[in-house]
């Protein structure tokens, strides 16, 4: 008889479940996560798991993203909803409000009329949040 054995899911910061087939960045692991202190909300949670690069640079890296997603609260760009240093493991953790698709994808599952149809759904709201990180010095 087989046993399957199953590992316990990963948690963050004892409220998020990460699940698995995370995007790999540069500094930082992307997670499709669930919030279980907001009855099961899907999140993105981004740790900053980088062996390699040095802590004060992790560090730093740290600073600026949470700094600069502190000031960008725009219907158009990801919302901060929770950041810190897991207890469990020591590592920063930004969670972020979780969006179904990229723009590759979306521009995929959309039709557009013609090029203003375009620019007015996709092209605007993008320069509208482009913008405003100008105007905020980010």
């Amino acid at each position: 008889m087989s046993t399957a054995v199953h590992s316990k899911p990963r948690r963050i910061n004892d409220r998020y479940i990460l699940q698995s087939n995370p995007r790999q960045g540069g500094m930082a692991t992307v997670f499709r996560a669930v919030d279980i202190e907001r009855e099961g909300r899907v999140v993105a949670v981004k740790l900053f798991d980088q062996p390699r690069i040095e802590q004060v640079v992790l560090d730093e890296v740290y600073r600026r993203e949470t700094e600069a997603l502190r000031e960008l609260q725009h219907p158009n760009v990801a919302e901060l909803l929770d950041e810190g240093t897991d207890p469990a493991t020591g590592q920063y953790f930004i969670v972020l409000e979780w969006i179904d698709y990229d723009l590759t994808s979306f521009g995929k599952l959309h039709t557009f009329a013609d090029w203003d149809d375009f620019a007015s759904n996709v092209g605007m709201p993008i320069l509208e949040a482009v913008a405003l990180a100008h105007a905020r010095r980010v």
